[in-house]
């Protein structure tokens, strides 16, 4: 019976395995990305914020115009 043992591996010829291919279907894939990442959750953070605002709205606080009027608008002419 001979036992399980590893392929020794030589200087001279090496033993290379290819890494499985990616699946992009796959929910990891996505941290391979971190750029896109962080892009998709600023994008989600955007939309979300933009409908929070939209649905509550800021109440808006009404304050009387005080401008000051020239002089000269009062005299005769």
């Amino acid at each position: 019976m001979r036992s399980e043992r590893p392929a020794a591996r030589c200087a001279a010829n090496p033993i290379r395995v290819a890494p499985p291919p990616a699946r992009e279907d796959h929910p990891a894939a996505m941290f391979r990305r971190p750029l896109l990442l962080l892009v998709l959750v600023l994008l989600l953070a955007l939309v979300g914020g933009l409908l929070v605002i939209g649905a509550f709205p800021p109440p808006a606080t009404q304050q009387p115009v005080e401008r000051t009027l020239p002089n000269e608008r009062f005299t005769t002419r």
